[in-house]
């Protein structure tokens, strides 16, 4: 049986997450002493509710010659507690919860078959435990598969498995002592579950359609909910199906369709921004080929009226688009090579140049990139094109350690701070991977064009040479 908490029910829960002014800021303590671990790590986390776990804030940690290091944490805004993680050098991740004035301590060892395990001790270190094994639990890749991949669990034993996982989370759950942190691990557990079992299960199958009831009994305005997507896909179940049709190109109907639901329906502010920011990117990041984007954007931002940062955000992405037209002279920027030589995008007029904006840290960047490599091998000798790659990895060490030891056979660049900023601005980047098509004279082809892994990618492209 679901357990939901409504705002009634949840008054625990929200309760626990307003902050109180004279609580003082969380230390993450822990000793690290595997130099192969610790000498790159983060701390990440999203002080908002609801907040999406990469679009929060980072902290480099740094640790001493023992593996120990230490870091404060005091800007968790309005949340007493949120989700959070820590990133060592060799990209796992490992969740915790900061909570104003509790520390925790974290400790790292490996089992007899070597495998790695974080631990933790302190405050609520039980609620972090769980928050540890259920975002391993649900590890996306283990059920589901990414372009060319196939999933770690065979299909016949997928729905079996994130039952049993399910329920070994909800057994551990239940005795967790703080009672605004187990009723959090409570939710979050069960609206993954439903997550997945709607993504798993055919349509019309009977135990699916009860997890779409379930998630329907959450409601769209359970911002907790938002931790596994439930208001996202409460809007998309209300919204008119005939709007689909429209992705990959001009999504003005499948963004104001959205806009409709969410004016029926939402009421929480939190949802709301969450959910804003949603349906901007769906339908602008998404979205291409507008005839006229105004006829999305003015009645987008008069309902976001009150939510400037998102205004502010796609503001700056739908005057880019508007100046990036194709056919429209392209704005020039500057950027510079592994040996610091600064370049402009104008000194490659007279060809074809095709960019791919990315960063060492992006996954679908980084998938992209075999499929970037056959392209430049299979336009090897045509004058008429070049291919680029620009990183906006702000550590330019990272992004010099990787073409160096993948040796990519075409033109490397990089982008400072303020050369990242104004590239962005000019050509509306909010997200990466981004490619870009620009004309032989200097013009705009493509602004957001096509991915190296596109099937039609040389069709695509050959309308240009």
């Amino acid at each position: 049986m679901k357990t939901i908490f409504s705002f009634a029910a949840a008054g625990l829960i929200i309760a626990g997450l307003v902050a109180s002014q004279t609580l003082k800021a969380q230390t993450v303590r822990g000793c690290i002493a595997d130099t192969a671990l610790n000498k790159k790590m983060y701390l990440c986390y999203n002080p908002e509710r609801g907040g999406n776990r990469y679009d929060g804030d980072e902290k480099r940690v740094k640790a001493d010659a023992k593996g120990a290091f230490s870091v404060s944490v005091d800007n968790l805004g309005k949340m007493d507690f949120c989700p959070a993680y820590l990133v060592l050098a060799d990209g796992s991740e490992w969740d915790f919860f900061l909570q104003k004035g509790k520390d925790i301590n974290i400790s790292a060892k490996r089992d007899a078959k070597g495998q790695l395990s974080l631990d933790y001790q302190g405050t609520n270190a039980d609620a972090s435990r769980c928050l540890r094994d259920y975002e391993k639990a649900y590890a996306f890749t283990d059920f589901f598969a990414y372009p060319g991949k196939q999933p770690k669990i065979a299909p016949e034993k997928r729905e079996s498995t994130l039952d049993k996982r399910y329920q070994t989370l909800a057994d551990a759950i239940k005795k967790i002592k703080n009672d605004s942190l187990r009723c959090f691990m409570t939710q979050i557990n069960e609206d993954r579950h439903d997550n997945y079992l709607c993504r798993l299960l055919p349509k019309n199958n009977t135990r699916r359609n009860r997890a779409l009831k379930e998630i329907d009994a959450v409601g769209p305005n359970n911002w907790i909910g938002l931790y596994n997507n439930i208001p996202q896909s409460f809007i998309r179940e209300h919204m008119d199906t005939t709007v689909h049709a429209q992705w990959g190109g001009d999504q003005t109907t499948y963004g104001l369709e959205y806009l409709r639901v969410m004016k029926k329906y939402i009421t929480n502010p939190y949802v709301k921004h969450r959910l804003l920011i949603d349906c901007a990117m769906e339908t602008i990041d998404y979205g291409k080929d507008f005839k006229n984007i105004d006829d999305f954007w003015k009645p987008f931002a008069e309902y976001a009226t009150d939510d400037s940062v998102v205004i502010a955000a796609y503001g700056k992405k739908v005057a880019a688009m508007k100046q990036t037209r194709p056919g429209m002279k392209a704005k020039d920027f500057s950027f510079e090579d592994a040996q610091g030589n600064q370049h402009r995008l104008s000194e490659l007029r007279g060809k074809v140049v095709y960019i791919d904006v990315w960063a060492t840290w992006c996954g679908p960047c980084k998938r992209e990139i075999p499929y970037l490599a056959k392209r430049v091998e299979e336009y090897k000798g045509n004058d008429k094109v070049m291919f680029i790659s620009i990183s906006v990895d702000e550590n330019r060490e990272a992004w010099l350690k990787m073409i160096g030891n993948d040796k990519p056979q075409w033109a490397q660049y990089h982008v400072s701070e303020d050369q990242n900023e104004a590239l962005s601005d000019a050509y509306g980047i909010t997200a990466i991977p981004r490619f870009m098509v620009i004309k032989a004279d200097g013009t705009i082809g493509d602004s957001d064009a096509f991915r190296p892994s596109d099937t039609d990618f040389h069709k695509k492209l050959d309308l240009f040479l």
